[in-house]
């Protein structure tokens, strides 16, 4: 897994994996690495994907995921 970097990258690792195991949510990953967005291109389409899912959930607008659905082949949404 790759996370964007902001804030404390360490920290952010730390929590991501603190979290994890207190709602005991297994994952397949062999390694979690930080790196910058900008030198990522993957990393910009994840955040844009998971900010189409936002704005569908949290304030109802549906446009952006709308382009973006038919080409999503599996969605797992974790709910803490």
């Amino acid at each position: 897994m790759i996370l964007d970097e902001f804030g404390h990258p360490e920290g952010t690792k730390a929590e991501l994996k603190r979290v994890m195991k207190a709602r005991s949510i297994e994952h397949g990953f062999n390694r979690i690495a930080i790196r910058r967005s900008q030198s990522e291109s993957l990393i910009q389409v994840a955040d844009l994907v998971a900010g189409a899912i936002l704005r569908r959930d949290a304030h109802k607008q549906s446009a952006s995921f709308g382009q973006i659905s038919g080409k999503i082949r599996e969605l797992v949404e974790y709910r803490g």
